[in-house]
């Protein structure tokens, strides 16, 4: 199947799960205001799919700038989607379990999740939190992580591909230089596993070996409003991170990527923006069998990308 054939099926089964689950005004909350590109993409992909619904939506925050406020009982919170359910990013997902203490009465949808739990005491006592209420819809965005959600969670769990794929082609303008160069977009942090495959593209001296240009170097004024976000309007973050910062994200990763020619990922989103941008990918896995997994749940069968095992 072609990249663009795949992306149109992934972006129908995305609407034929969603549609009619999200049917009134809504808060969509932990918006990503720090500089992952592909945690941007996600959230682009979610904006782009709710225009699609005629609701509205009643307030964006991060985890820095939500204050908790009263709010009437059955409104509708989105969690933005990624791959932070379970204990590996745990002030993510003890940020997520917080808000549904917090109001009992409301509804809940988790925008596609990769879940991993390292410790089994911890998935255990997540699921027995989740279990007193009715209310709770979790998105599994690959097979495995839907398994174990349907084993131990009696919430309403859906499998989902990822919201990127629901990105709007006028966020992706592929114009610029012809490229001359393959990259190997590289993390560096605790989902980093080095195997024989990685080790081997490493070794070619003729490709570039690049991290997001933002993770590259530190953004200085969005680290400043995150660490003071306490103390000064949350309003003031809100405005910039959604109206400054992320667009500004969104456009560094579509030129970043239209830079160079292959795209060698060990970052599940530059792998699914490269395909968004028409380029041929070969996916590496992360620590935990989040990349592989996603692959073998939606990927495997399309013609651009391939999963160096």
């Amino acid at each position: 199947m072609t990249a663009n054939a795949k992306i149109a099926e992934l972006r129908q089964i995305i609407a034929n799960q969603l549609n009619g689950l999200i049917d009134r005004d809504y808060f969509l909350l932990e918006l990503p205001y720090y500089n992952n590109i592909g945690d941007v993409l996600i959230w682009q992909g979610e904006e782009d799919y709710l225009c699609t619904l005629p609701y509205a939506c009643k307030g964006r925050y991060a985890l820095e700038t939500f204050r908790f406020p009263e709010i009437p009982d059955d409104t509708l919170i989105l969690f933005q989607g990624g791959g932070n359910f379970g204990d590996l990013w745990a002030k993510h997902h003890e940020f997520k379990m917080r808000v549904i203490e917090h109001y009992p009465r409301c509804r809940f949808l988790f925008f596609p999740q990769t879940v991993f739990f390292g410790e089994k005491a911890n998935l255990l006592s997540c699921a027995e939190q989740l279990a007193g209420h009715d209310n709770i819809t979790i998105c599994a965005r690959d097979q495995a992580s839907y398994e174990l959600l349907t084993k131990h969670f009696s919430n309403r769990i859906l499998l989902v591909p990822d919201m990127a794929f629901y990105i709007d082609s006028s966020h992706l303008s592929t114009a610029g230089k012809q490229p001359v160069r393959d990259l190997l977009l590289m993390r560096d942090d605790r989902e980093r596993v080095d195997s024989p495959a990685l080790e081997q593209i490493l070794a070619q001296p003729e490709i570039a070996i690049r991290d997001w240009p933002p993770m590259e170097r530190r953004d200085f004024y969005t680290w400043l409003l995150v660490k003071f976000s306490p103390i000064i309007s949350s309003g003031m973050l809100d405005w910039y991170c959604q109206q400054i910062y992320q667009p500004f994200l969104m456009r560094c990763g579509v030129q970043f990527i239209n830079t160079y020619r292959t795209i060698h990922s060990t970052r599940l989103h530059g792998a699914i923006l490269a395909l968004l941008l028409g380029k041929d990918v070969v996916l590496y896995d992360n620590s935990y069998g989040k990349n592989s997994g996603f692959y073998d749940t939606w990927l495997a069968d399309c013609e651009q990308i391939t999963l160096a095992r």
